[in-house]
């Protein structure tokens, strides 16, 4: 019996190629009727990798997208009459739409964004925002250097004319020697920004000594939003952060402080699996109350 099986098996295994030999693609001008191309595959590696193969071949799937095309697609059918585009919108249209572009994955809408904004020819593309102001202004808007790209819907493109007349007036406050930044930017509506600087650039002139004052430690506070941490965080580290640790000898110390409470109690189950997480996480303090 398990010969028989066996055989079947290798039978029908061995069918399988040129039973399913077909590629057949949807494709979509506009408004126009869909149409489907059919490609027959060739014989040889597994039916997906085939698949995948064709594709890339007849570039029916992307997996490297130049940020040119991205801003093609952008102005001729997602973002006419508006100044920027939510990044999760844009990547659902591409997911669902047959006359956009088919990416391999979100891997590839992210470094497209990333390779765009981080150009020294952004004006041509786009700046990226992680977030919109109920007046309309941009929060943590970035231009012409790599932003941490987060496909949600708070998260922006802006078309680069509107971005580069906030980045043009927006008030900037410089931290130390380093490059100004703007801090209403620094994070999203759900932070309560309470940033303490201890320490401020002195440009009143010479000290009675006739030397420059020099500001050596920064320090700040700020809460995040449990819901919005990695992107809150992101926004911190390359607003502020990146502009301090920037010289090779500076020592920085960034500490996470959690502070939970749970009204109806924390089951011991829970208890164990967060203490050993914390563990391989290399907590220093884990406290239960």
């Amino acid at each position: 019996m398990e010969n028989q099986i066996r055989e079947y098996d290798n039978r029908i295994n061995a069918q399988l190629p040129e039973t399913f030999c077909f590629l057949l693609i949807p494709t979509q001008e506009g408004t126009d009727p869909v149409n489907w191309t059919i490609y027959r595959l060739q014989n040889g590696d597994q039916l997906v990798s085939r698949a995948s193969k064709k594709l890339k071949m007849e570039e029916q799937l992307i997996t490297d997208w130049a940020p040119a095309l991205l801003r093609i697609e952008l102005d001729r059918w997602l973002w006419k009459d508006e100044n920027h585009i939510h990044i999760d919108q844009l990547w659902g249209n591409l997911a669902q739409y047959l006359y956009l572009p088919r990416l391999r994955d979100e891997e590839v809408l992210i470094k497209t964004i990333r390779d765009g904004v981080n150009s020294t020819d952004w004006e041509e593309y786009f700046a990226y925002a992680s977030g919109l102001k109920s007046d309309g202004t941009y929060l943590g808007l970035i231009a012409a250097e790599i932003p941490s790209v987060a496909i949600d819907h708070e998260s922006l493109l802006v078309k680069p004319e509107v971005a580069k007349k906030q980045l043009e007036k927006t008030g900037k406050t410089r931290l130390g020697q380093g490059e100004y930044v703007n801090l209403a930017e620094l994070s999203p509506n759900s932070v309560n920004d309470r940033l303490d600087f201890i320490g401020r650039s002195s440009n009143e002139g010479e000290s009675e000594q006739g030397k420059k004052t020099f500001i050596h430690r920064f320090h700040a506070t700020v809460e995040l939003d449990p819901k919005r941490l990695g992107r809150d965080a992101s926004n911190i580290s390359e607003e502020v952060l990146t502009h301090l640790t920037s010289d090779v000898d500076t020592k920085a110390t960034v500490t996470l402080e959690i502070d939970i409470e749970v009204p109806g109690g924390i089951s011991e189950d829970k208890i164990q699996i967060i203490k050993e997480n914390c563990n391989t996480l290399k907590f220093k303090t884990v406290d239960f109350e």
